[in-house]
């Protein structure tokens, strides 16, 4: 019984995390977003994935190096050496233009709130818990169902 509740969950932490650790031999990183600058499209704590090989163009959602942390915007306004960005939740254009050198790529796409665990020092521990968390409940359930009975 243990082994068919855990069986699914377990699969497919192992397949993210599988994902997760191969991507980059691709080109592929991934990023925590911190604000709600580009609300509604990406909120925070999504992790969003992006393709550090891929090619950007007007309309694309870039992550640039900014400030010691990246910033994932859209692209409004290509030059011949630098980028205009906007967060879809701002009224205006980011206040300087980006250097092409400055692009660290695309996003390809994105998980919401998934980046929650990645924020935190004990993402193994959480979800451990989680999963724990489920098997107890899903026990007391059974049981209080079979006295019921």
């Amino acid at each position: 019984m243990i082994k068919k509740i855990l069986a699914v969950p377990l699969f497919l932490f192992l397949a993210f995390v599988t994902i997760t650790a191969v991507l980059p031999l691709f080109g592929i990183k991934h990023y925590v977003v911190a604000s709600d600058s580009m609300s509604p499209t990406i909120r925070r704590h999504a992790l969003v994935y992006v393709n550090t090989r891929g090619k950007y163009e007007v309309g694309s959602i870039v992550a640039l190096k900014s400030a010691g942390y990246p910033l994932l915007h859209r692209v409004v306004e290509i030059g011949e050496d630098y980028i205009v960005t906007k967060g879809d939740a701002n009224d205006t254009v980011d206040p300087e233009p980006f250097p092409h050198k400055d692009v660290i790529g695309v996003m390809v796409f994105q998980i919401p709130l998934i980046g929650i665990l990645f924020q935190s020092r004990y993402p193994l521990l959480i979800i451990l818990s989680a999963v724990l968390l489920f098997i107890v409940g899903r026990q007391l359930y059974l049981e209080i169902r079979k006295k019921g009975e």
